[in-house]
């Protein structure tokens, strides 16, 4: 950051603090994060990789996460 100089004593002024990010927006900000990487790094792929390897039991499970990470995905984007 670059800082700015002040027009007496040829001093630099410091930037202004960045702004903080409220407690709650923040988690919901990681949990939205979780939630993509979960949906599409994980468990689609591998809902596809166990279902083509004949292992339904786990291709569900996978399945069934990728349902969950898009509810979580819904509900951070509802408007109040």
């Amino acid at each position: 950051m670059t800082a700015r100089y002040a027009w007496r004593n040829r001093r630099a002024d410091p930037a202004p603090p960045p702004p903080r990010v409220p407690t709650r927006v923040r988690a919901a900000q990681l949990r939205q994060a979780a939630a993509y990487w979960l949906l599409y790094v994980v468990a689609l792929a591998a809902a596809v990789l166990h279902w083509r390897a004949g292992n339904e039991f786990l291709s569900a499970a996978c399945a069934a996460m990728t349902i969950l990470s898009a509810a979580a995905i819904a509900a951070t984007h509802r408007r109040p």
